[in-house]
């Protein structure tokens, strides 16, 4: 991999960070919000389906340099619902076996699930062509 190529990935993964960190922002608040008149299960789904449209357009304009194209909306729906499966498991397990509440426990959770959501996002979005 050359300096180019090591350089491109790094910028990607700063924006798709401050995109994360900014729809984290908003899903986490909705997440929290929620947890007032629902179950974390419940609060953590429709937060995080809130989250992937926002995501969707962000990243591919911004952090790929794509242009959004709808047709490739179901396959990043489907990797983002691959890395909520594995999230709502890390938060189930820290909640439930470790004994966290959910609030902390949920960024225990995204920590470890924000690299695998890059790799998804980008297999998906990296792979289409480039905006003019």
């Amino acid at each position: 991999m050359n300096f180019a190529r090591l350089r491109q990935l790094a910028v990607e993964l700063l924006h798709f960070g401050w995109i994360g960190a900014l729809n984290t922002l908003a899903t986490f608040g909705l997440f929290h919000l929620l947890l007032f008149v629902m179950g974390y299960g419940w609060s953590y789904t429709l937060s995080f389906l809130a989250g992937i449209p926002f995501s969707f357009v962000l990243n591919s304009h911004i952090t790929f340099r794509r242009k959004v194209e709808w047709r490739r909306m179901p396959a990043f729906a489907l990797v983002q619902g691959l890395s909520f499966v594995l999230g709502l498991l890390i938060l189930a397990g820290l909640v439930e076996y470790a004994g966290m509440g959910p609030r902390p426990a949920s960024f225990i959770q995204l920590a470890m699930t924000t690299p695998i959501g890059f790799f998804f996002a980008r297999t998906v979005l990296a792979s289409q062509r480039k905006t003019a």
